[in-house]
């Protein structure tokens, strides 16, 4: 039994839980090593279940947090990329469009465009590189800088004083606050999901391994041709 495909590996989890269960009425089952024990195999398989079952709370919990931070970035009516334009229209409105000012803003907003958003999945498997993990947080933190950028400059300009709340200067300092929260709960929440998938893997390698002294224990003692070994190979 190896990890690769949780949805195979269910119904061998399944089996084995009803060997480990048929187990008990052989004559005779000494294991050599303290971790072949029918308890412990129990206590093995009650983590692995456990684990299955807290895995979804954790991917719950990076699906809700990268949702609620895509909805800052770019999914929602006040999402810092959508609130370029309009903050954009009120420096034209005050400067002219072949400003100084709003050259300067064109460029910051090329730059968060140019930042090439890589989502990382809604629903993040264990194979996932660090590396995109990293370039992805990255892109996120580039759209936040250059955005801030804009803001800081833009709030140093005595004529800005723009009609939509949204884009008002105190307004889009606290936006840049809640994104900055918002950001680092998804990047926290992904850590912890795949850093909780490596501990699972672990527990399935410690689960494989003790199926094969499983296996050699058994032969060894009833036999390769007993209903007990015959039992275990097809694991």
């Amino acid at each position: 039994m190896t990890y690769q495909n949780e949805n195979l590996l269910a119904p061998q989890l399944k089996k084995l839980q009803q060997v480990v269960t048929k187990m008990r009425t052989w004559h005779n089952y000494y294991p050599e090593h303290k971790n072949e024990t029918i308890e412990e195999m129990e206590d093995l398989l009650k983590d692995i279940f456990s684990a299955n079952t807290r895995q979804i709370l954790y991917k719950q919990a990076y699906s809700n947090a990268a949702k609620e931070r895509e909805e800052h970035f770019i999914s929602t009516k006040r999402a810092i990329e959508k609130l370029i334009t309009p903050l954009l229209s009120a420096v034209e409105n005050k400067y002219g469009r072949q400003s100084f000012e709003v050259m300067q803003i064109l460029d910051f907003a090329g730059k968060i465009r140019n930042s090439r958003l890589v989502k990382l999945p809604v629903n993040p498997i264990i194979n996932l590189t660090s590396n995109a993990i990293y370039q992805g947080d990255k892109n996120y933190s580039a759209m936040i800088y250059y955005f801030t950028e804009i803001v800081q400059f833009v709030s140093e300009m005595p004529e800005y004083s723009p009609g939509i709340p949204a884009v008002q200067v105190k307004s889009v300092y606290k936006k840049i606050n809640y994104t900055y929260k918002a950001n680092n709960a998804a990047k926290t929440a992904f850590q912890d999901f795949i850093a909780f998938r490596y501990g699972k893997q672990n527990l399935y390698l410690e689960l494989s391994q003790r199926i094969k002294q499983l296996k050699s224990h058994t032969k060894n003692c009833y036999g390769l041709n007993s209903p007990e070994y015959k039992l275990l190979i097809t694991l």
